[in-house]
């Protein structure tokens, strides 16, 4: 079990509903996207009870004569005004807080250049060497500096929570660090023609040592 950032529990690995958390911000992000959950599940649930509970409490009799409703209820209203008030102030504060946080690489981030075209993904490292793979060390920050050399294309990576257009004549940036040695999807989220459900690369993640060795061997083979 690890604590995340904005005080919510999350466990590490695989859910029911999410896959793996490959990348740092990966729990805060699960730990926003349960919150908006469980705030969904409760607030159905207490809507689905009272409208029961009225119909059956409140229905018509034999004999029964409505008489005079109330105008309104002030501390009623104040409340279902001010509560949801302050839900979407939070909501609000934890999701900008993560926006910055995966939007503010580290200064000491590796830079990998990625180029999205039909229908694959090439990454160029440091060194120059061109790949189809993604190759990364783990604990390590790693930007990516990506382009298209047709149309938008989407790099999405579901097990780090991260995605970014990846749009022709610009360069998008995105940033990620791995927490543990795996293997990775990588998807293209936008749809960009014919073979886009085919425009499919590896995220693989190495440690330090392997890693070092895997970026020289182009240079000796």
């Amino acid at each position: 079990m690890i604590r995340d950032p904005v005080g919510i529990i999350a466990t590490a690995g695989k859910t029911f509903w999410l896959p793996r958390q490959g990348s740092t911000v990966a729990s805060e992000i699960d730990a926003s996207w349960g919150i908006v959950y469980w705030l969904s599940v409760f607030f159905f649930a207490l809507i689905t009870f009272l409208l029961v509970y009225f119909i059956v409490r409140y229905r018509a009799r034999p004999g029964y004569r409505m008489g005079d409703s109330p105008e309104h209820n002030t501390p009623l209203e104040v409340f279902w005004s001010v509560v949801p008030t302050l839900i979407v102030i939070y909501l609000f504060w934890i999701g900008y807080k993560g926006y910055l946080n995966m939007a503010t690489p580290p200064q000491n981030a590796y830079e990998v250049l990625v180029n999205g075209q039909k229908w694959n993904w090439l990454f160029t490292y440091p060194n120059g060497h061109v790949d189809p793979e993604l190759h990364v060390p783990v604990d390590t920050p790693v930007r990516l500096v990506m382009t298209s050399s047709d149309v938008i294309h989407s790099f999405y990576v579901p097990d780090f929570r991260i995605k970014r257009d990846v749009v022709p004549g610009r360069y998008n940036k995105l940033w990620f660090e791995a927490v543990e040695p795996g293997t990775h999807d990588v998807f293209c989220a936008e749809y960009c023609g014919t073979n886009h459900s085919t425009m499919l690369a590896k995220l693989v993640v190495h440690q330090r040592a392997d890693f070092d060795k895997w970026l020289e061997r182009p240079r000796t083979s």
